[in-house]
């Protein structure tokens, strides 16, 4: 700063000067009583918009929670003896006129005709088999129905999931709360397709062909991973707490427990070539074991519902008491204001703050106040004082990733990988840690064949796949030359690999093209590891380092992985 503007800071213009502006203060506070009332008018614009985005969610939902609820009383009527049959239809009926209410109540931007017309081409399936004697009914055409009715559920719940993005573009904000409402309804869908699935066997009272035992296993798999996926955002309190995690409790013990135990028992009767339940029994008991998650969807579109309808009241409520108060205060602002205290008092408050902000290392209050030209110099250091301020941060923190991170290959190196161990290893969560040690296989042949560039690009080739291939929060690293390590937290080892097997698959498909058009496939051994809960992160490494080494005796390009009792496989 100048010796100039020192000076015309610690000797503002006469009073005079400083007064001549009184008679603008009246117009000053109108602006800003204007502006606040403007904030508070989109911030009530901006709640009614939400509510009435969560009310068109809701109906969306709610039709595909008909639609999966109509397939419990199709499998039953299809199952259904012929003294069954009345009442089956009955109830048939009765669930596909709450189908048929719920997607007629659809916002018109959704355009439920596919919709409708897949799901009247399904139902004419479902007729079909109902209508045929019981005794000449084929296992083909009874799982053609239920494929039927399952495929027009995946296609609401693709256009679920695009109704659920153009609702976030509009209001990102609702973006978690969104989210957390689909997956639930994607949960309780996968659940009665999971149910859909054994049917048709236990109706023809055959086994579980292998295609249907596939089936099932992927819908366990989407099931388990939903729900851990659920829990995450519940601990993020997107879920609201209290009633919420009591229903949620409820549909971990009456489905996650018992509902999957009783798929898990008509799959062992059926190996056993003893099945103990019909279709009809099944699906009543599975119906009931599914009712808590549908009741879990519900309670939470009913709270964040009442939430939204909440905040907008307030936000109303919020507008019209701001517009009488500021109608207030400019009446008594235009007894009181003195542009010696707007205009010089304020700003300097202001200005101290920014430096103590600044000091403490946090961001400085956005906007800047109205004030008098003498305290532009002050305002231009603070500036600059931010500005340099700004610039020693990025240093220090590319500083930081420099030291952390390997100069080819962006992963971690040694020292932070090590690092990053030791801190997952101390404050492990519920599932097992595993460590994952691999090695390119003949790297140096590569090197000496194609070049070091091409082994470069090998590198980074195959820290992209690792990148790529596991969770964003799981740790890998580049220890050095070719020797690679990542930590996973699984819960079975079945789970880690599985997660290994579709690293070496996808490394087994890849290749780096060299100058003259060759393209280069290489291979990698893994050496894999459970972390003991008292085992010290040395040992840890040695073990997978021995595990790595017996990959490469065994042949390389294999997976080896220690066992409890010191046996590898």
């Amino acid at each position: 700063m100048s010796k100039a503007a020192l000076k015309r800071l610690r000797h503002p213009g006469p009073a005079l000067r400083l007064l001549s502006g009184a008679a603008t203060g009246l117009m000053l506070s109108m602006m800003l009583a204007i502006g606040l009332c403007w904030h508070f008018y989109t911030e009530y614009e901006r709640a009614g918009r939400n509510r009435v985005l969560i009310e068109e969610l809701h109906q969306v939902l709610k039709s595909a929670q008909m639609l999966s609820a109509e397939r419990g009383p199709a499998n039953v009527a299809m199952a259904s003896g012929s003294d069954q049959q009345p009442a089956a239809q009955e109830v048939l009926a009765a669930a596909r006129n709450a189908t048929d209410e719920a997607l007629a109540a659809l916002p018109p931007s959704f355009d439920a005709a596919a919709i409708e017309e897949a799901l009247a081409q399904a139902r004419q399936r479902v007729d079909a088999v109902i209508a045929t004697p019981p005794a000449q009914r084929s296992f083909a055409a009874l799982q053609q129905a239920i494929d039927a009715m399952i495929g027009v559920s995946t296609h609401l719940k693709m256009r679920i999931q695009q109704s659920g993005s153009r609702i976030i573009d509009r209001a990102p904000e609702l973006d978690g709360r969104v989210g957390f409402a689909i997956s639930l309804s994607t949960l309780r869908d996968h659940a009665g397709q999971l149910g859909s699935a054994v049917i048709a066997p236990l109706t023809m009272q055959v086994p579980l062909p292998d295609s249907t035992l596939d089936e099932i296993n992927r819908l366990i798999g989407y099931l388990q991973a939903n729900w851990y996926l659920l829990g995450l955002e519940t601990s993020a309190g997107i879920a609201f707490g209290g009633e919420l995690e009591a229903l949620r409790e409820q549909a971990r013990e009456r489905y996650m427990v018992r509902g999957l135990a009783l798929v898990d028992e008509v799959i062992r009767d059926s190996r056993a070539g003893r099945p103990t339940l019909d279709a009809t029994t099944f699906s009543d008991r599975y119906v009931a074991a599914m009712q808590p998650l549908g009741e879990w969807r519900e309670r939470f579109i009913d709270q964040l519902r009442q939430r939204y309808r909440h905040l907008e009241r307030q936000a109303l409520v919020r507008f019209l008491l701001l517009t009488l108060l500021a109608g207030a205060a400019i009446a008594l602002t235009a007894l009181t204001l003195v542009r010696v205290y707007r205009r010089l008092q304020l700003p300097l408050l202001r200005a101290s703050e920014d430096v103590i902000r600044l000091a403490d290392g946090r961001q400085r209050r956005r906007g800047r106040v109205s004030h008098d030209a003498t305290l532009d110099p002050l305002f231009a250091a603070i500036d600059l004082l931010e500005a340099r301020l700004d610039e020693r941060t990025r240093i220090m923190r590319d500083l930081k990733r420099q030291a952390d991170t390997d100069g080819l290959t962006g992963l971690l190196n040694r020292s932070a990988f090590e690092r990053a161990g030791e801190q997952l290893m101390s404050a492990r969560g519920e599932g097992v840690i595993y460590l994952i040690m691999l090695d390119i296989d003949h790297f140096k042949a590569i090197n000496d064949t194609h070049g070091h560039p091409v082994g470069d690009d090998v590198l980074v080739k195959l820290a992209h796949i690792l990148q790529t291939g596991v969770r964003a929060n799981d740790p890998v690293a580049r220890l050095g030359g070719e020797e690679f390590a990542l930590l996973l937290q699984a819960e079975s080892r079945a789970a880690v690999m599985e997660a290994v097997r579709r690293l070496q698959s996808a490394i087994r498909s890849a290749a780096v093209r060299t100058r003259n058009g060759e393209w280069v496939h290489f291979s990698v051994s893994f050496g894999v590891v459970c972390a003991d809960t008292h085992q010290q992160w040395q040992t840890l490494m040695a073990r997978a380092d021995e595990m790595l080494y017996a990959a490469k005796e065994a042949g390389r390009d294999r997976i080896v992985i220690r066992q409890e009792h010191g046996v590898t496989e």
